[in-house]
């Protein structure tokens, strides 16, 4: 009979249905419902909601030897699907950002992966940094360099949910007279601003977490359901399985090309080609 009272005091002391709800730690612990977006003191949400950025050799994240060779003869090729054929071959989750649609040729006999991966980064003017579980590379002074250094742009980038608000947004300030033919960067502070709204994110250190109420059949429940690490993980997985395929289907669509060939490339010198 206390719990029954206890879950009535609480669900009659949340907000109506439909409203938004927030969540807030006090420093003993404690979590605290209402409908202020902030809370009475600083939260880890807000201050921890990027992932630090972590500056690697990318031979400490390898799964394989540095001295493992990679042969590469491309014509034409897209300088993202080297970089990712490259991590294929180290066993690193490599992930190039707004690298696409900048091809190059290759010529390259047996040689180590990683003194490639290092040949293209001085020729292509390349940084990467690890983050997310995934080492980001990008080219500095683009536009792969702002997204990376950006915390809120590069938590985005992990959902393709989140990615389409921030295409979106951008789409709009470019349409914007003010903002034509402008970088990134000079429309970085408006299109975050733009994003958290629309996402209901605070930018303030005491922002409080969104949190949803759950339905039941006598209407809103007292139990609070966010969105929890399972979840969370679930749909990182998900999206992840989801660029794996769309990788191997670009990749198989170019197999076709790369068999004609005469000089497909080889992942080892101890293989034939």
């Amino acid at each position: 009979m206390k719990n029954l009272g206890a879950a009535l005091l609480l669900t009659l002391s949340l907000p109506a249905s439909g409203a938004e709800v927030y969540k807030c730690t006090a420093p003993d612990g404690k979590i605290s419902f209402s409908s202020n977006p902030y809370c009475g003191q600083v939260q880890a949400y807000a201050k921890n909601r990027n992932e630090p950025l972590v500056e690697i050799s990318p031979a400490k994240l390898a799964k394989i030897s540095t001295q493992e060779k990679i042969e590469l003869h491309y014509a034409r090729v897209d300088l993202a699907d080297v970089v990712e054929i490259i991590g294929d071959v180290a066993g690193i989750a490599m992930e190039p950002i707004a690298l696409e649609g900048k091809i190059i040729s290759l010529n390259q006999p047996p040689r180590p992966w990683l003194d490639t991966f290092n040949d293209l980064a001085v020729t292509y003017n390349l940084d990467y940094r690890q983050a997310y579980g995934k080492l980001y590379v990008y080219q500095l002074g683009g536009m792969g360099e702002t997204i990376v250094h950006s915390p809120d742009l590069l938590r985005w980038y992990q959902s393709a949910d989140t990615w389409d608000i921030v295409l979106k947004n951008d789409g709009i300030l470019l349409a914007m007279r003010a903002y034509q033919e402008t970088d990134l960067k000079e429309r970085l502070p408006n299109l975050l601003r733009r994003v958290r709204e629309e996402l209901g994110e605070q930018a303030h250190t005491n922002a409080a977490e969104t949190v949803a109420l759950k339905r039941s059949n006598a209407g809103v429940s007292g139990s609070i359901a966010s969105s929890g690490n399972l979840d969370q993980q679930s749909r990182a997985l998900a999206e992840e399985n989801a660029k794996k395929r769309r990788i191997i289907e670009k990749r198989l669509s170019n197999s076709q090309q790369r068999q004609q060939n005469s000089q497909s490339r080889c992942f080892s010198s101890g293989s034939g080609c």
